[in-house]
């Protein structure tokens, strides 16, 4: 395992924001007054939140003791509006359920959350202070827990909301990782990997990819509502607890099986790296959290949850190949990771 299990992007576990300059204050500070009276003569610092390879488009704003995130979203379709105005809804029940969710505030004699201006779309929530998810045993413990309560609980919500869909992965994967093989050049936008790499790494996604497909049916069936990416910066901590989950777009209609799976990957990823362990105690947790989810009675079979952790694993890589085919290389650096996961899943999970 000399290969795997090593530190990456995820394990910085200190949020970090830069100031941001004069026209990028003023511009923040003249939307907060105009539609929350409360900004009006404020004086304010307005901070970036750098995301994991660029400045995200969420804005920290601190006015005295008292703190907000300001989240921009591109300019949305009607359509999409409507799905980003049911994840806030769906994020505010929960938070009335009791889950740890930031609350998002609506705007001066608004209804909505979501409001338009700029050419943009924006969203405010209260600040939640806190670290990211560092895999220590106890914070691990408790974000497993939360994980299962939010699945038991969106579970329960019927009917489902109108919210984005993701189609398992199918057949049209298998020919796209053809076309890809066929291209000559295609190792040429991933500059750390060699022609015979990239083969190497084609080689097991299609070995991967097979194993996936025999589940698709579990797949299929199993679409509801879920976050398909509670990775360790979509999980605040606060003195060992976890203070909130993050990523409010991330609420979608998927594959609940290949979500949860790739879920409980993540953390767990996380607490081997962060703890060190070797294979005794990977087994152990790995036997711990298979107790946990068995006594939910979430997923019928147990034993195939390393399938549906891969399946979510694929979907992300082939999302970095098709975007090589469209001449978009901004996330190829992230390809060995999804690798590498592959390969950990099969002792994590």
């Amino acid at each position: 395992m000399n290969d795997i299990f090593k530190p990456d992007i995820f394990s910085v576990s200190h949020q970090v924001t830069s100031l941001v300059n004069a026209e990028k204050h003023l511009e923040i500070s003249a939307l907060l007054s105009k539609y929350f009276q409360r900004y009006t003569n404020a004086h304010i610092n307005v901070s970036q939140f750098g995301g994991l390879e660029i400045n995200s488009n969420n804005f920290l704003i601190r006015d005295g003791n008292v703190a907000c995130v300001l989240k921009k979203f591109g300019l949305l379709s009607e359509k999409a509006r409507q799905l980003v105005a049911h994840q806030l809804k769906l994020s505010m029940q929960l938070r009335e359920a009791g889950l740890p969710l930031p609350a998002f505030l609506k705007p001066d004699n608004a209804d909505a959350f979501l409001f338009s201006d700029q050419g943009a779309d924006w969203v405010l929530m209260a600040f939640v202070d806190g670290d990211f998810f560092t895999g220590e045993p106890v914070e691990h413990t408790h974000a497993i827990k939360i994980i299962l309560d939010l699945w038991d609980t969106l579970s329960a919500i019927h009917p489902s909301p109108e919210l984005p869909m993701i189609q398992p992965i199918g057949n049209d994967e298998a020919e796209l990782l053809s076309s890809v093989r066929s291209i000559d050049n295609f190792s040429a936008g991933f500059p750390g990997l060699s022609a015979s790499d990239l083969r190497n790494i084609f080689d097991q996604i299609e070995h991967e990819l097979i194993a996936v497909l025999a589940v698709r049916g579990d797949l299929m069936a199993s679409c509801s509502v879920c976050h398909i990416d509670l990775h360790p910066h979509n999980l605040l901590m606060k003195n060992r607890d976890v203070a909130a989950i993050l990523d409010v777009e991330s609420f979608q209609i998927a594959p609940t099986y290949a979500a949860l799976a790739f879920n409980l990957f993540k953390l767990s990823r996380q607490a081997i790296v962060f703890q060190k362990m070797n294979a005794l105690k990977i087994n152990d947790l790995k036997t711990w959290v298979h107790q946990l989810v068995e006594q939910r009675q979430i997923v019928p079979e147990i034993s195939k949850l390393k399938i549906y952790a891969k399946a979510e694993i694929l979907r992300r890589i082939f999302i970095i190949l098709r975007l090589n085919l469209q001449g978009n290389f901004s996330w190829n650096h992230v390809l060995p990771i999804q690798i590498n996961a592959l390969k950990e899943a099969d002792f994590t999970i």
